[in-house]
């Protein structure tokens, strides 16, 4: 009772700017696309019954990167269906599509600009 407790601010040295924290906010929204165009694939769909097929096996094949999206998606149709995903890092994903993949029958991924216009 009675006793004044002192509140201690923060070592400034050590405290977050404001610029780290937002680097650090943007950087972790950062996601590095890759597509793959389905048609290039003779035979492709004899191997993939659906487009959820297909994704599965492209989630496989990519979950040994860590920053791997987790999720593929399909877009378009036709001979313009493509399946998209993304990455969190740049490097993952430069790996990811530096050659074709034998498990998805030599499909090759490349750089994906998601907002570019079709």
């Amino acid at each position: 009772k009675g006793k004044s407790v002192e509140i201690l601010s923060p070592d400034p040295e050590h405290a977050a700017s404001p610029d780290a924290s937002a680097a650090a906010i943007q950087s972790s929204l950062l996601r590095f696309y890759a597509a793959a165009a389905l048609s290039t694939i003779e035979g492709f769909w004899t191997h993939f019954k659906t487009n959820r097929e297909a994704c599965d096996a492209t989630d496989r094949e990519f979950s040994s990167f860590s920053s791997y999206g987790s999720k593929a998606i399909t877009q378009g149709s036709g001979n313009n269906k493509i399946i998209v995903v993304y990455f969190r890092s740049k490097p993952d994903m430069e790996k990811a599509i530096a050659a074709p993949i034998s498990f998805l029958h030599d499909l090759q991924f490349h750089e994906h600009d998601p907002s570019a216009k079709k």
